[in-house]
């Protein structure tokens, strides 16, 4: 019997990427918001645990709905 287990993570140099884009949810500017949702999309599986804690952390309403988004996906 075989046991293949996937684990994915990431290196400090996207962890501080998807960081500053989910900083980037709470701009003012909304240009800023988008390319910050697109950019998180773009990582696909790679950001799903970083999403999935920050979910938990957002307090701003917009924020935490574009996170929600981005695992529905």
């Amino acid at each position: 019997r075989v046991l293949i287990a996937h684990l994915e993570c990431l290196d400090p140099a996207t962890q501080a990427k998807v960081a500053g884009r989910v900083a980037a949810l709470a701009a003012d500017n909304l240009a800023e918001r988008d390319t910050a949702t697109k950019g998180l999309r773009s990582l696909g599986p790679l950001a799903e645990k970083s999403i999935r804690d920050a979910v938990d952390k957002a307090t701003d309403a917009e924020v935490k709905s574009r996170l929600q988004e981005l695992l529905k996906r």
